[in-house]
């Protein structure tokens, strides 16, 4: 049986809590052949409190009623909800493959992979001491994972602005293919809990060209805010200027003057 994915979008967590619900109220209601009568599948579901609404039941009575009789073969619906199905899309099962395979770690031999990855994913060209710098003890460099294949990387360094440690993204970013899977987002939250156990970390902040709308909109989701403008930043492309972009973290005091900055 192949149930809509439109119509039983139900998530890892849900599908459990969803199937404890029918082994508990419903198993004592089948007949001898393990079915249930849509009736009865459908109100039991919706006196577990379960989150759905009785619009939404009776799309799915109808779905899983597959033989048009009125009653619903439990095993098969049981069977029809595990992470295994069909009911999984491609896109669903990538990003699942995604977040259990986010491999984010530090390794000396593989710093070459994020030159690669930084060449296709920004306009900057960084030179040879770039790269070697990101294996400074300093630098939190990290490559995400898909399939044993490097498709994320990001590298930061904790600097002192006005003797306060700040946190700067130096590169963040995923192949183009892998941009909607939240593949982005999953490394900037590691930041954040980098930044949550180095309580003395008081901000983040990085640059981003100011014709990037898409990186200054995904960045805004997160808190920061554009703190000014800086011209021609950028050497040998164009637009040069970037907008310095601020985050300041709970409990941090404000002081966001970036301009007396020291390697930690």
């Amino acid at each position: 049986m192949s149930i809509s994915c439109s119509v039983l979008a139900f998530t890892r967590s849900a599908v459990f809590s969803f199937s404890d619900v029918l082994s508990r109220r419903m198993l004592r209601r089948c007949d001898c052949d393990e079915r249930l009568s849509c009736e009865q599948f459908r109100d039991a579901i919706l006196y577990s409190r379960f989150k759905t609404s009785k619009a939404e039941m009776d799309l799915v009575v109808k779905a899983i009623d597959h033989n048009q009789d009125g009653f619903v073969d439990l095993a098969e619906f049981l069977h029809a909800l595990s992470i295994d199905s069909e009911m999984i899309t491609d896109d669903k099962k990538i990003a699942q493959e995604i977040e259990k395979q986010l491999n984010l770690c530090s390794c000396k031999e593989k710093y070459p992979v994020e030159e690669r990855i930084n060449g296709i994913v920004f306009p900057v060209n960084y030179n040879a001491r770039f790269y070697e710098d990101v294996l400074s003890t300093t630098n939190i460099a990290k490559f995400a994972y898909f399939n044993d294949i490097v498709v994320g990387a990001m590298c930061c360094r904790i600097l002192l602005v006005n003797n306060e440690k700040k946190l700067y993204i130096m590169t963040l970013g995923c192949l183009p293919n892998y941009r909607r899977f939240g593949l982005g987002t999953m490394m900037l939250e590691h930041v954040f809990d980098y930044c949550r156990k180095n309580s003395s970390i008081s901000g983040i902040f990085l640059h981003v060209q100011v014709n990037n709308d898409v990186a200054l909109e995904f960045y805004r989701k997160f808190g920061f805010e554009v703190h000014s403008v800086v011209e021609n930043y950028y050497k040998r492309i164009t637009p040069a200027d970037a907008f310095l972009l601020v985050k300041r973290l709970d409990g941090a005091r404000r002081n966001d003057n970036v301009k007396e900055v020291q390697l930690v």
